[in-house]
C-alpha cells in the first residue's frame, strides 16, 4: 500500500470478477482489516493492512504532529480511497469497513 500498483490491482480485480470470485475479495478485505492486529500471515492483505495501521498509529502517536495530524490521516484516506476506487471501481463502496480501534 506504501506504493500501491494500482495496475496489478486492478488487473487481479477483473480476473476475481471474471470467474465470479468477487465475493472471495470481498471476504478476504473485510476480515483482512478486521483481524490485522492479530494476524503474522506475510499475506499481501495482512501486509497492507499492517502498514495501514502502523501509518495512522505513527501519525497520532507523534506529538509533534499535532498541528498536521488531521492533514495527514485525511492524505491517507485520500490514498487509500483512490487505490480503492482506481483498482476496483464501482466495487470499492461494498468493500469498505471501519478498521478496528485495538
Amino acid at each position: 500500500m506504501k506504493d500501491p500498483r494500482i495496475e496489478d490491482l486492478a488487473r487481479m480485480y477483473n480476473l476475481l470478477a471474471r470467474v465470479a470470485a468477487l465475493d472471495k475479495l470481498k471476504t478476504a478485505w473485510n476480515g483482512m482489516l478486521r483481524y490485522a492486529h492479530f494476524a503474522s500471515s506475510s499475506s499481501l492483505l495482512t501486509r497492507s493492512a499492517a502498514w495501514i495501521k502502523a501509518t495512522g498509529v505513527e501519525i497520532v502517536s507523534d506529538a509533534q504532529r499535532d498541528k498536521t495530524m488531521v492533514d495527514e490521516l485525511l492524505a491517507l484516506k485520500l490514498k487509500l480511497d483512490s487505490v480503492m476506487t482506481q483498482a476496483f471501481h464501482k466495487y470499492v463502496a461494498s468493500l469498505h469497513c471501519p478498521l478496528p480501534l485495538v
